[in-house]
């Protein structure tokens, strides 16, 4: 569970008296900068940069939660980095909670959609089933998922979601951290993928 001053011992209904709190650090300060180094050349120039890494640290180490750097928060920022999406001049504008972050990222993605369902029926899916899917079970229950002579929705789709959806065609696709599933969850427009589900 990771601590973001929610009440997870109630959330959870685990019997007190079978359960015991091992707190698990975040990233240190050199954990961070190794992360940024892995992401590439743009991502490993804030690395070398004090000021820069120093920023990175406080974005991502929420105060009043587990010491240390979230390491899924740090995953993705490091990504937006490498992909010019945060930059020495906005890091310091970047929401200091990886919920925050998610809230944003989906805002993106909504608004990317647009009219086109064939994102936002994938990732409902995805939310959803609790496990892998299949790309053939995919095109079965959802129609806008279907591959015309135009081009392959989940292609397209997965093109803009790396590294929120983990997975192949074979094995069956899910999202890469119970974390981004999770905050999809949230929306009660879920339910209605779950009974889409049961229903195939």
């Amino acid at each position: 569970v990771r601590d973001v001053g929610q009440a997870w011992t109630d959330e959870y209904g685990f019997p007190k008296a079978h359960m015991r709190s091992l707190a698990v650090g975040g990233l240190a300060r050199e954990d961070v900068r190794q992360v940024l180094l892995a992401a590439g050349p743009v991502a490993a120039a804030f690395s070398g940069d004090d000021a820069l890494l120093d920023k990175v640290v406080a974005v991502t180490s929420p105060l009043g939660t587990v010491a240390g750097a979230d390491p899924l928060y740090v995953t993705c920022l490091a990504d937006d980095i490498e992909a010019g999406q945060v930059t020495a001049g906005n890091i310091a504008q970047q929401p200091v909670r990886l919920e925050e972050y998610l809230q944003r990222w989906w805002g993106a993605i909504v608004a990317q959609a647009g009219q086109d369902n064939a994102t936002l029926d994938l990732l409902g899916t995805l939310a959803a089933q609790l496990g892998p899917i299949r790309r053939e079970e995919l095109i079965s229950i959802h129609a806008s998922l279907k591959p015309s002579w135009t081009g392959d929705p989940i292609d397209k789709a997965l093109g803009n979601l790396r590294r929120t959806v983990a997975g192949t065609a074979q094995t069956g696709y899910s999202f890469a951290h119970p974390r981004f599933r999770d905050y999809v969850r949230r929306y009660p427009e879920v339910r209605t993928y779950e009974a889409t589900l049961l229903a195939y």
